[in-house]
């Protein structure tokens, strides 16, 4: 052992021996000497002390292969230096033979030297990799020098790649394996140039670069498997990737299309399948999950590739709209193989972003106009949803916030025409759909679960809304039509119903919410106690702002409520069929301001839920108003209908122990009797005047009559009391004015109303 060998070169030196010494058998005092078993115990097999001996064979290796790099590197230099200098002198077919035979016999020498050794051997390897240079060097010298035709001189190259690849597969050579990709590059450039020198053979060029990834992928698939195993095989199907993928771009595509267009095409599209394909080798083959980053080429090589073709069909919009749909298909086509382990093996996750990246950038760049543009965001969503399809395969949480997220957002990329129209609507259906189908088969944070059913929630109340009232935009026809308000009633509906799904909860997830799998979604102290008092609450809160800003916008964008441009032209214009849609937008909102207060009333103990509960179902009060009249002003009909909505208030107040509920609806009231006597018939001086007062003041004499009675009807009653979280565990109860600490609030359960 090095430890042993380091003890031997140094003498002992004695010390004190610690107290627990004797149990080892030593006196007291006595030196410690190396071979005691008490100083050096034998180490494990795993022990740092075969460290060094790692190391230094790791600094070995590394130090031959340098040297060996180093001196084949010279050894090629040396031979270009020598025949550069006897260049003129020496005929070309003597010069191709002197390097071809040299080749030849580093070849040979290598594979004997390897194989007397009886193991792989780097020198053997570097002599084998100096040979397999030096044959790329004499075959790419044929075609330079005219010794023979671009033909053969392509045939020998092609040979010679073959005849490499299976040396380097038999006797495990990685040198030759680094000169064979090396060399496959040379002889890609070399037909590459041969094409643009020679514009009328770029379609033959073409075929050649075709046909050449074609047999080094081939071969080095052959080799990998069946001749290699482990590391080798891997090495083999990197070499071959660095050979066929290169070859998409190194083509003069241009002439070649000019030539013969189909021909072209398929050609491409064939080299763009070997390169993804030799990829995908590669990357099922590593176990060790490291070339799965090579998916991100995958993606580069087909945005290269469209890049490529699209320069080259510019001009022609039809020509351009099939360029695009085959770049995404084959980027569909690319995910399905991803999704499956059993084609792609284990992954990382790698493959989805870097091919939905590619998809965006083609969809970014393909100035495909409309309407054809329809399809490309068709393309562009079909490799979004494949991208999800695969993530949620392999257990993936990430599809249920982007997937619905992209779905709401869809809605800003705006439409020129119809059939972009009905694709966005499309996308966003799809969007909702996906990500229920990923819940069902996922699980995931809490906070992804309701991100995504909120997210779903909102394009469906107000993205799809939205998208439909501008499909049915068509000029002065829209604004006389109720297409408007049957969209507006269409979205809150939607949130309405959403909501007595469990939208409110902070545990509801988007198959909970679409496939009613949930109770009715009435937020109970269940909901909140089973979260820190932030966390439940939220949710509920977020229910009732959502709503109200609903109520306002979603009228106001299809431009319903605020410049009445629908309702103060509609009920002479529109006849039985607008009044009815102005009726039913006012029955939408008074609908969801009653489903918000019936879901988040019984947790409107809270001060901001109770005194937003009431807001909200004022404004709704409000809105409807306005929406049956027309009139935008607050007159004493939207008064009124306050005023009642404060009345209920104070009455819901009472019934869920609700103290911010009733001293909302309380305020409400006072003010708005105060407005109804002083400002909306305050100047009249007619017997109306004195009507109206009379009124308010019996209205508020009859809730002043109802708040006592109710008050004192709660505080005789022996109910469970305060509301508020904190005091859930507490026991005070502020609402009522007293406190209840023998009330165990473990059993408490929100009131019927």
């Amino acid at each position: 052992m090095g430890g042993a060998s380091a003890f031997s070169q140094h003498p002992a030196r004695p010390f004190a021996a610690p107290a627990a010494a004797e149990s080892t058998g030593r006196a007291p005092g006595a030196p410690i000497v190396p071979s005691s078993p008490a100083f050096r115990p034998a180490p494990p097999a795993t022990s740092p002390a075969s460290a060094p001996v790692d190391a230094g064979a790791r600094e070995s290796r590394a130090g031959v292969f340098i040297l060996s790099g180093l001196a084949a590197l010279l050894v090629v230099l040396a031979g270009a230096s020598l025949i550069a200098l006897l260049w003129d002198r020496i005929p070309d077919i003597t010069k191709i033979g002197i390097v071809g035979v040299v080749a030849l016999a580093s070849v040979v020498g290598g594979t004997f030297w390897a194989r007397r050794g009886g193991r792989p051997s780097i020198p053997a390897a570097t002599l084998t990799g100096i040979g397999t240079a030096l044959g790329y060097v004499a075959g790419i010298g044929t075609a330079i020098l005219g010794v023979l035709a671009p033909i053969g001189a392509f045939v020998v190259l092609l040979v010679w790649s073959i005849a490499m690849t299976l040396v380097a597969s038999r006797e495990r050579m990685p040198f030759t394996l680094v000169a064979t990709a090396v060399g496959g590059i040379a002889t890609l450039t070399m037909i590459d140039r041969h094409s643009f020198d020679h514009p009328e053979q770029a379609l033959l060029a073409l075929a050649l670069t075709t046909a050449y990834s074609a047999a080094i992928l081939a071969s080095a698939a052959f080799c990998a498997f069946t001749a290699a195993a482990g590391r080798s095989r891997l090495a083999l199907l990197a070499s071959s990737m660095a050979v066929t993928a290169p070859a998409t771009f190194l083509t003069n595509l241009r002439e070649a299309w000019e030539t013969s267009a189909p021909v072209a095409s398929v050609l491409h599209g064939v080299l763009l399948v070997f390169a993804i394909g030799s990829i995908l080798l590669t990357i099922r083959e590593d176990r060790g999950l490291m070339w799965n980053w090579a998916w991100i080429g995958a993606g580069l090589l087909v945005v290269i590739s469209f890049l490529q073709v699209g320069s080259v069909v510019r001009g022609s919009a039809s020509a351009e709209l099939w360029v695009v749909l085959a770049h995404l298909l084959f980027l569909v086509l690319s995910l399905i193989v991803a999704g499956s382990r059993r084609l792609a093996g284990p992954g990382l996750g790698v493959a989805e972003p870097a091919l939905v990246v590619a998809a965006l950038i083609i969809g970014a760049v393909s100035g495909v106009e409309p309407p054809r543009s329809a399809w490309v965001i068709l393309g562009v969503w079909t490799v979004l949803v494949g991208a999800g399809w695969s993530l949620t395969r392999r257990g993936s949480w990430l599809p249920l916030p982007i997937l619905p997220g992209l779905g709401f957002a869809s809605v800003m990329i705006g439409h020129s025409t119809r059939l972009e129209g009905v694709v966005l609507l499309l996308v966003m259906v799809t969007a909702i759909a996906g990500t229920v189908w990923a819940d069902t088969r996922l699980s995931c944070p809490r906070w992804a679960g309701m991100t995504a059913s909120w997210l779903t929630a909102a394009t469906a109340s107000f993205s799809v809304p939205w998208m439909l009232s501008l499909l049915v935009d068509d000029g002065a026809w829209f604004r006389q039509s109720p297409s408007a308000a049957l969209c507006a009633v269409l979205g809150l509906t939607v949130f309405s119903g959403l909501v007595l799904l469990g939208l409110s909860s902070p545990r509801i997830r988007p198959a909970d919410l679409w496939l009613a799998r949930a109770r009715l979604g009435r937020t109970g102290v269940d909901d909140v106690m089973g979260t820190s008092e932030r966390t439940g609450l939220f949710p509920p809160f977020l229910v009732l702002g959502v709503g109200f800003v609903l109520m306002h916008v979603l009228p106001e964008v299809f431009d319903e409520l605020v410049h009445g441009s629908f309702v103060a032209g509609g009920h002479g214009a529109g006849g039985v069929l607008v009044v009815a849609s102005e009726f039913l937008l006012a029955l939408a909102l008074v609908g969801t301001a009653a489903v918000l207060a019936w879901a988040v009333g019984p947790v409107s103990w809270a001060r901001a839920h109770g005194v937003l509960v009431v807001v909200v179902g004022a404004e709704a009060a409000r809105l409807a108003c306005h929406a049956v009249t027309g009139v935008a002003e607050l007159g004493w009909p939207q008064t009124l209908a306050v005023l009642l909505v404060g009345a209920i208030a104070i009455w819901g107040g009472f019934a869920w122990r609700a103290s911010a509920v009733r001293l909302t609806g309380l305020a409400l009231v006072i003010l708005t009797v105060l407005k109804l006597a002083v400002i909306d018939l305050g100047f009249n001086d007619s017997i109306s005047r004195i009507v109206a007062l009379f009124v308010a003041g019996m209205i508020c004499f009859a809730l002043s009559v109802l708040y006592s009675r109710m008050s004192a009807r709660a505080r005789a009653e022996d109910g469970t009391g305060d509301r508020s979280f904190s005091a859930l565990s507490a026991g005070a109860d502020p609402a009522l004015g007293r406190s209840d600490e023998a009330v165990d609030r473990s059993s408490w359960r929100p009131p019927t109303v």
